[in-house]
């Protein structure tokens, strides 16, 4: 069966907040990977999607995602980061800690 969905009819924040619903209902046992969630949003929505992470973070779910120039606030929202150079090389792998005081003492 194939369902044939139109999302013309969905704002930017709906069709993000679609996508995770689809990736969630696929239920993922491991791991749920977003790839650019907050793309092409504006701060608030940002923040929105980004509460909801965290929401699927604290009971539990596994989340990798990629973000680009997270504002200070969103940037706050995350546990862990990996941060890569050009060539894939590794920069900061590790926990970001309360103020990003980890982050910046280890690294």
């Amino acid at each position: 069966m194939t369902a044939n969905v139109s999302t013309t009819g969905l704002n930017v924040e709906q069709r993000k907040r679609l996508t995770i619903g689809v990736e969630l209902a696929a239920k993922p046992a491991l791991l749920l990977f977003l790839d650019e969630p907050t793309s092409g949003l504006d701060s608030q929505t940002a923040w929105s999607i980004c509460a909801l992470l965290r929401k699927l973070a604290d009971n539990g779910q596994a989340i990798l995602c990629t973000i680009h120039q997270p504002s200070a606030i969103l940037f706050q929202e995350f546990d862990r980061l990996l941060f890569l150079a050009a060539g894939g090389k590794t920069v900061y792998f590790g926990a970001i800690g309360e103020d990003s005081k980890t982050m910046i003492i280890r690294g």
